[in-house]
C-alpha cells in the first residue's frame, strides 16, 4: 500500500473541509482540489470516483485501490 491510513483523508469532516475551501484545478480528465492546512505540514490523499466513471461501488473502489 503506497498511502497508509495516516496519509489519507478518511472522515466525512476531512472531505468536507477540502470540498468547502480549496483551490480547484481542473481539466477534461480530472479535478484536483488543494487545501492548505496551517496546523500540519503533512500531505494527505483523498480520492473520489464519480458514478459517471463506473456505476458500481465495487468498480469505483477497485479504481481507488489501483491508484493508491
Amino acid at each position: 500500500e503506497n498511502f497508509p491510513k495516516g496519509k489519507r483523508l478518511l472522515t466525512r469532516l476531512d472531505y468536507s473541509r477540502v470540498f468547502s475551501g480549496s483551490k480547484r484545478i481542473q481539466n477534461k480528465a480530472f479535478t484536483l482540489l488543494i487545501h492548505y492546512n496551517s496546523e500540519s505540514n503533512d500531505s494527505k490523499l483523498g480520492l473520489v470516483i464519480s458514478k459517471k466513471v463506473h456505476k458500481t461501488a465495487v468498480q469505483r473502489n477497485r479504481i481507488k485501490r489501483l491508484v493508491r
